[in-house]
Parts: C-alpha cells; structure tokens; sequence
C-alpha cells in the first residue's frame, strides 16, 4: 500500500521541522516515538484488509473516533475517501500534533478537533 511511509526515513522526510520539534516535545525521543506511529499505521493495515473483505463503503461517511490520541490509525480512513474523521482525545496538544502530522503528509480533509 504506497499511502503508507515506506520507512522511517521516509515518514521523517515527509514532517516538516516544526512538525519535528512538536512531536520529540510530546513524545520524548523521536525516533523511537516517530517508529511507534509508523508501526501504529501499519498496524492499521489490518483495519484496511477487514474494512475491504467485508465490503464496509467508508467512502463519504464520517467517521468518530474516541481516544483517538496522535491520529496514526486516520490514515486508513483517509485513504478510504472518509468525508470527514472527528478525533477525540482528552488531551488537545495530541489532537494539534495529529492535524500537524497529515497536513505535512499531504491529506486533504485533515481530522477535525
């Protein structure tokens, strides 16, 4: 699936500096916390595979998500052509990170807080 980073340094590459400096401060290290999102939306390759087997149409829905956190697990509805993905989480600097992150990686309709 090429909507989805190759590699770190790709995923890197793709964050703008400000992106960068956000995210070390929210997480800590970067590297490691900038793999765990990466793995995070791999991981959301099996929501992919399960949404496509069972014939789910995300197409133009909108979709909720609670604790929703960095955003990582968006990706799979972004490229499913959502109309909309409503992020909720308590903490409002994950949610500011998480629209940082997919205006840098180039989607349209990026999560509503």
């Amino acid at each position: 699936m090429d909507f989805f980073p190759s590699d770190i340094g790709d995923f890197k590459s793709k964050l703008s500096k400000k992106t960068l400096k956000v995210y070390k401060n929210f997480w800590g290290k970067e590297e490691k916390n900038l793999e765990r999102f990466l793995i995070s939306s791999y991981v959301n390759k099996s929501l992919f595979e399960y949404i496509l087997k069972r014939n789910i149409t995300v197409n133009g829905k909108k979709i909720l998500e609670f604790g929703c956190r960095d955003g990582s697990s968006f990706i799979t509805f972004l490229y499913l052509k959502a109309q909309e993905i409503v992020g909720i989480d308590i903490d409002d600097k994950a949610i500011k990170l998480s629209k940082m992150i997919y205006n840098d990686l180039g989607f349209e309709g990026v999560p509503n807080v």
